[in-house]
């Protein structure tokens, strides 16, 4: 795996749909680490250099606006809000209107959720290439 795939957060309680996620962006060759809560979750952004984070806004302990809204202002990483869309408060509305950078509701599939978040990943890569200096001889 070369060291320009990115880390990818996915904080999910329902871990069947968790584990479904984390098979598809193993398998496109990202690395994944799974935190079934937001404090979990906070502690390994803490640990790793993630790219970006799908979090289950409606995660129990913290809830996903605000670890959502503390890994995009303390760590700056991108978040991609999963939402069941019955279940949003006035709260989570405007979080995923005003803070996530996109949004998906449950259930989704693996494949579209992955296309979601494809564009992040690939600027994330973009950004940490290490810069190459080519030169033709003089001009």
């Amino acid at each position: 795996m070369s060291d320009y795939f990115a880390t990818v957060l996915i904080m999910e309680d329902d871990v069947d749909c968790a584990l479904l996620i984390r098979h598809t962006f193993i398998e496109a060759g990202y690395r994944v680490i799974f935190a079934p809560d937001s404090p979990t979750a906070f502690a390994n952004c803490s640990k790793n250099q993630i790219a970006l984070a799908l979090i289950d806004i409606n995660a129990p302990r913290w809830d996903g606006v605000t670890i959502g809204l503390a890994l995009q202002d303390v760590v700056g990483i991108p978040v991609i809000a999963l939402v069941v869309q019955a279940e949003m408060t006035r709260r989570q509305v405007h979080f995923l209107v005003e803070e996530a950078e996109d949004y998906i509701t449950k259930p989704c599939t693996p494949s579209e959720l992955f296309l979601r978040a494809a564009p992040f990943l690939r600027n994330w890569r973009c950004e940490r290439r290490p810069d190459t200096l080519m030169t033709a001889g003089d001009l």
